[in-house]
């Protein structure tokens, strides 16, 4: 069975996205993409649910200038998903 299997239409979205990408997005250039302002905290909870799966992968930079950090994910290749879950 895939792991991307019982995702939700929302979670599928973000992923595909991802995927599409190929390269890490923050989450405001993730939520400009899907078209929304930002990303919901439902939105957070499917991403960490795919970085749970082995879907994604996630990163958190710091940002000097904003004294906080800055999520952001990119989706793994397929063959590192699929082996992952054999």
């Amino acid at each position: 069975m895939p792991p991307d299997d019982g995702l939700t239409p929302q979670a599928y979205k973000l992923l595909n996205v991802l995927r599409e990408s190929g390269d890490w997005l923050s989450r405001a250039k993730l939520a400009r993409t899907i078209g929304k302002a930002q990303l919901t905290a439902y939105d957070v909870i499917l991403l960490q649910n795919m970085d749970g799966k082995g879907l994604i992968e996630i990163r958190q930079r710091h940002i000097r200038r904003q004294g906080r950090g800055a999520f952001e994910y990119k989706a793994k290749r397929r063959k590192d998903t699929e082996s992952r879950s054999t």
